[in-house]
């Protein structure tokens, strides 16, 4: 199976400086050279030197080699273990986590819950690559991937009425994850498994709110046979139209609990202010 360690990895770095607490180092000078350090660890561990579950060197020794002190060696330590790809074990040392996919989108998950507006910006990525799985799928799904597509399409329609939310996305996954293997493209396979939990935050946002599910259920159902046609132009238009309307209702809830916040904050400020007179 390809892994998108180092892509993730990469990124995550790229992220760290919104990830990470403000605290984060001996001010803006300690910060940077920390993650500067951190760069160079995080290079060996690219470069195969160090691989998932590895032990890394002591402080004095990463300290000596990289010739900087302890107290930077520590900074990058603790920067790279908030992104999940070391974790430091009570008088062990240090080690490289498994970098499984989902331990290093973690801090991606947190951000989601802390910044909702996060989840707009995974909606763009998905209208950039999900779209194109699916025109793939449609020409290159082996039989045996389509009567599986088919069969999760028939499961939805026929738990829709009973099933509680939590099941149907279960099965909305599964659809989406079927198409991203039929795509036959193993890389952007890879892409959108290490993207699934954090769509995951999208999707318990999206199922709850008026019609997006029987809106999901049509959409779901032309994207199955769109694909089972071996019709790629439709399969990426139906794929398309499916994200583009729930980032839509998305984006629409998410001004709306800020309204709704925004109004409940000048309603305590009232009460506090009326309370103080």
């Amino acid at each position: 199976m390809l892994t998108l360690r180092p892509v993730i990895i990469e990124s995550l770095n790229r992220q760290s400086q919104t990830l990470l607490p403000d605290g984060a180092g001996d001010g803006g000078r300690g910060r940077q050279l920390g993650q500067a350090t951190a760069s160079r660890i995080r290079e060996l561990i690219l470069a195969g030197e160090y691989g998932p579950g590895e032990q890394l060197p002591t402080e004095r020794e990463l300290a000596r080699r990289f010739r900087v002190s302890r107290g930077l060696i520590r900074e990058a330590i603790n920067q790279l273990s908030a992104l999940n790809i070391l974790e430091s074990r009570h008088g062990a040392g240090t080690f490289v986590t498994s970098l499984n996919s989902n331990l290093l989108f973690a801090p991606l998950q947190l951000a989601l819950r802390i910044d909702p507006e996060v989840l707009l910006h995974l909606f763009e990525v998905r209208r950039s690559l999900e779209p194109f799985a699916a025109g793939l799928a449609a020409v290159r799904a082996t039989p045996a991937l389509l009567t599986e597509l088919q069969a999760l399409g028939a499961r939805y329609e026929a738990e829709f009425d009973g099933a509680d939310g939590t099941e149907l996305i279960k099965i909305d996954e599964a659809i989406h994850a079927t198409i991203a293997r039929a795509s036959r493209n193993p890389l952007l396979t890879a892409i959108l498994n290490s993207l699934a939990s954090a769509a995951h935050r999208g999707r318990e946002v999206t199922a709850q709110l008026p019609h997006v599910p029987e809106r999901s259920r049509e959409e779901l159902r032309a994207l199955v046979a769109a694909i089972s046609d071996r019709d790629p132009w439709r399969s990426e238009a139906a794929m398309l139209r499916h994200l583009i309307r729930l980032e839509e209702a998305a984006r629409d809830e998410l001004l709306r609990m800020a309204a709704e916040a925004g109004i409940e904050a000048e309603s305590k400020h009232a009460s506090a202010q009326a309370h103080l007179s």
